[in-house]
């Protein structure tokens, strides 16, 4: 699950979607943690 905030202060969360299949995130999370190879990030 994806982590949300400072892990030191209140409020710290994890994303509670659904995790996609066969992998740690949900599907939005999924796109901002994986870049398909021979992309450049910005």
């Amino acid at each position: 699950m994806w982590p949300v905030g400072d892990p030191k202060q209140p409020g710290f969360h994890f994303c509670g979607k659904t995790v996609a299949p066969n992998k740690p995130y949900c599907e939005a999370h999924c796109a901002v943690a994986y870049h398909k190879r021979g992309v450049d990030a910005a």
